[in-house]
């Protein structure tokens, strides 16, 4: 196929205000508008649109430094501790001034790598106002006496707010509803009226208000990926729990 004859990516705007009603209806999840949000992204033939639905469905899986700005968090983190003779001091705050800094920044910083319906089962399956996350068992064992001689780091967790949880999904509802807002008036104010439904749309376009409003000109470092598991009901791989 010569450049000549490659197809001009184009507007379908009934699938488009579908989105746009879904997005603004409450009680229709997020997982359902991406899976509407990958077709358009397809007929929009945007690599890097198509990318980002599929890793919010799907969750992050390539490099730490992909993962945008709004599954970032930092965080603190709470151990329990056994002591000699056989004294125990259970949920004590972890002080991270002096830690090697792998230690601080896993103590420190969350990166949300997953799928935005775990993210949904968790919040579906528990009231519970924060979720911890247990670390590594590894992290763990480095941290063994660091934090005060006499005491043996026995378990240790990040803590995570649900607010922060429901924020992730707002923050993807109103990021891709702003993105096909800005690309349906650039394209009503450069070609007018359409009267098959769809309308002709530059490449170029549609990659810088993808940038703009989507990634927010922001790449970011965090730390590992973390699993999650909620209630009494494993959502994936044990990573969140109630905090007690």
């Amino acid at each position: 196929m010569t450049e000549h004859s490659r197809i001009v990516p184009s507007l379908n705007l009934d699938l488009v205000r579908e989105i746009q009603n879904d997005i603004l209806h409450p009680s229709i999840a997020l997982t359902s508008i991406l899976r509407k949000a990958k077709v358009l992204a397809y007929q929009l033939d945007n690599d890097e649109f198509k990318q980002w639905v599929s890793q919010e469905l799907d969750g992050y899986t390539g490099d730490r430094d992909t993962v945008p700005d709004y599954r970032r968090d930092s965080t603190h983190s709470l151990g329990d501790f056994m002591g000699r003779y056989g004294g125990s001091v259970r949920n004590m705050p972890i002080v991270t001034l002096g830690l090697p800094e792998e230690l601080r920044e896993h103590a420190e910083t969350l990166l949300f790598f997953e799928g935005v319906r775990a993210f949904e089962s968790l919040l579906e399956s528990s009231e519970e106002a924060s979720f911890k996350i247990d670390w590594h068992p590894n992290y763990v064992a480095i941290m063994g006496r660091k934090f005060a001689p006499r005491w043996t780091c026995v378990s240790a967790w990040q803590v995570v707010a649900r607010s922060k949880i429901e924020q992730i999904l707002d923050t993807v509802k109103n990021r891709l509803l702003t993105f096909i807002l800005e690309l349906e008036q650039a394209q009503h104010g450069m070609s007018g009226d359409s009267e098959d439904g769809r309308l002709p749309v530059a490449n170029e376009l549609i990659q810088q208000l993808f940038q703009v409003h989507i990634w927010g000109g922001h790449n970011i470092v965090g730390s590992e990926s973390v699993i999650i598991q909620g209630g009494d009901m494993t959502v994936f791989d044990q990573r969140y729990q109630r905090v007690d």
